[in-house]
């Protein structure tokens, strides 16, 4: 029986909805969505990636820490680097060090915040948020993370209001000014968007921040042209790597994909624990079918945040293309406890089922499943003018799997011998003298005509 051939799976791009992840140490690093059309494989794929992360001394000198910085904000600084490295229980010590010496650090509650965002606990990441901004007002990072936490509840606008009173309070502090403008982003502003960052541009025509705002702005409206134009030039001044996750975005999205794994890989050099480049490239080698580079990938994703629900989709996708599809099921199911807004898992989960035997699973139960994962996208897709025409064929081939197998059950009891019928007594009358065997035949005790062999089951198929 041949090994059916896998349909391609949805993955998801890292965007607005993952990047609270991956928030810097000083101003907005986000971008929208980028929808990027499923791509065949080129033929020559690329291999596997080289790790880029080198181990990590926590008491290593912090190096580059900004001047001015007291013992606990240096403490708090050296926690980012070592969260932006990936190392998230170095990271922790430096932190839970920094509010020791000073629980009222900014710094630190918003490192803290960072941290526990990374752990999946958003309430205790808001909270830290709100301590950072409590006892400095003027923490403009502190507000970018607030806001993008917001926003997927729908709550943005009213850290935007608390945002413009600060912002408007202090019009020279060009970190407000960018905290504003990813609020009005967030928001869909998009005009005042770019009204405030151009206005940082003219105060600092180099502000890397300021011409990022602009990029994503644009691409939110579809102009891509436009925002590679300002991505090459923030890369002329700085290799940074939200700058070079944008650009793999665009370079994605028109099936430029060796290109886009190169800009991801620099990105992942530059900031070995940017977790949007580290998913994007994840999502690069599934598109190609090296699965088994893209578990690696985003393996190291999920283990510096084990929160990170996109990770978690996409390598669900990488193990059910190598052929792991316990680990699939796993990782899907992995995804939706931590975001059950990705309903794509539940498509993923019902192809899975469908095409998929799972070891130990009884057949028709696991289309069942796949019928009631399917049924689950649809209604939390169906609002969302999502295409359910596939969904639908799906569901009729399940069904018609369950008739099958169904049916092959009745046939193989029909076929099933039944228990041979009690001999009647013997009408001769009872005898003194023991039975004989029959001269040719030799009698040991055993029956001399074995019961025929229950007959082998059908062969079932694999529904596809």
């Amino acid at each position: 029986m041949s090994a059916p051939t896998l349909r391609r799976l949805p993955t998801v791009v890292g965007g607005l909805a993952a990047v609270v992840m991956v928030v810097p140490r000083a101003v907005a690093q986000t971008d929208p969505p980028v929808e990027a059309a499923p791509a065949e494989a080129p033929a020559d794929a690329p291999a596997e990636p080289e790790p880029t992360e080198a181990p990590v001394d926590e008491d290593a000198p912090a190096g580059g820490a900004p001047a001015g910085l007291s013992q606990a904000e240096r403490y708090a600084w050296e926690g980012g680097q070592l969260l932006d490295k990936g190392s998230l229980n170095a990271a922790e010590a430096k932190i839970g060090l920094a509010l020791t010496i000073d629980d009222k650090a900014a710094g630190a509650h918003f490192q803290l915040a960072r941290l526990k965002l990374h752990k999946g606990s958003v309430p205790e990441a808001w909270a830290a948020t709100k301590t950072c901004t409590a006892v400095a007002p003027r923490h403009a990072p502190c507000w970018v993370l607030q806001l993008r936490l917001a926003a997927p509840q729908r709550m943005a606008d009213g850290v935007l209001k608390d945002v413009e009173r600060v912002a408007n309070q202090a019009r020279d502090d060009l970190a407000l000014q960018i905290a504003l403008a990813e609020g009005q982003l967030l928001t869909g502003q998009h005009p005042a968007a770019q009204r405030t960052a151009t206005a940082v541009l003219k105060k600092a025509e180099t502000s890397v921040a300021a011409m990022k705002i602009l990029a994503r702005t644009y691409l939110a409206l579809g102009k891509d042209a436009t925002a590679e134009s300002i991505i090459d030039r923030v890369l002329e001044l700085d290799k940074d790597a939200e700058a070079l996750v944008l650009l793999s975005g665009i370079l994605m999205n028109r099936g430029k994909l060796l290109e886009a794994r190169g800009r991801l890989e620099q990105a992942i050099a530059a900031q070995p624990g940017n977790l949007e480049a580290l998913n994007n490239l994840g999502v690069v080698y599934n598109r190609v079918r090296n699965h088994e580079a893209a578990m690696d990938v985003l393996g190291r994703a999920v283990a510096a945040a084990p929160a990170f629900a996109y990770a978690h989709l996409n390598l669900g996708s990488a193990q059910r293309g190598a052929g792991r599809f316990d680990d699939a099921e796993a990782s899907w199911k992995k995804a939706l406890a931590l975001d059950p807004r990705l309903w794509d898992a539940w498509y993923n989960l019902g192809i899975l089922y469908l095409e998929n035997r799972l070891p130990g699973r009884e057949r028709e139960a696991q289309l069942n499943a796949a019928i009631e994962a399917f049924n689950t996208y649809k209604r939390e897709a169906n609002p969302r003018g999502a295409d359910l025409a596939d969904v639908d064929k799906f569901i009729g081939e399940a069904k018609l799997l369950i008739e099958q197998e169904q049916q092959r059950k009745q046939e193989e009891l029909k076929s099933a011998d039944p228990a041979p019928a009690e001999a009647p007594p013997s009408e001769d009358p009872p005898s003194d003298e023991a039975p004989t065997a029959p001269p040719d035949e030799a009698f040991d005790g055993a029956p001399t005509d074995a019961a025929p062999a229950a007959p082998a089951p059908a062969e079932e198929g694999d529904g596809v």
